[in-house]
């Protein structure tokens, strides 16, 4: 970093820094446990929709939350809880 001017810093180096430099005002607005559900959670609060529609998405992604845990459930009791058995 100390080579470059500070314009000139390449893109790749300013993203991962802008990344691991968190505020400390940072709160952690997870709702769901799966990452892919809570970005899309984020989207959806973003977008527009009204507060009875949020509700409605909100009880359709716990829904599949739910789904996703109890696989990983079954998917436990059947592996004895070694998931890479499966992939060797």
């Amino acid at each position: 970093m100390e080579h470059f001017e500070p314009d000139e810093v390449p893109e790749k180096v300013k993203s991962k820094k802008s990344k691991d430099d968190r505020s400390e005002n940072h709160i952690n607005k997870s709702v769901f446990k799966d990452k892919k559900l809570n970005k899309l959670w984020e989207k959806a609060e973003k977008s527009g929709f009204d507060q009875k529609e949020l509700k409605l998405l909100q009880q359709e992604f716990q829904h599949h939350q739910d789904k996703i845990d109890e696989y990983y459930a079954v998917l436990e009791k059947v592996d004895g809880g070694d998931r890479t058995s499966n992939f060797e």
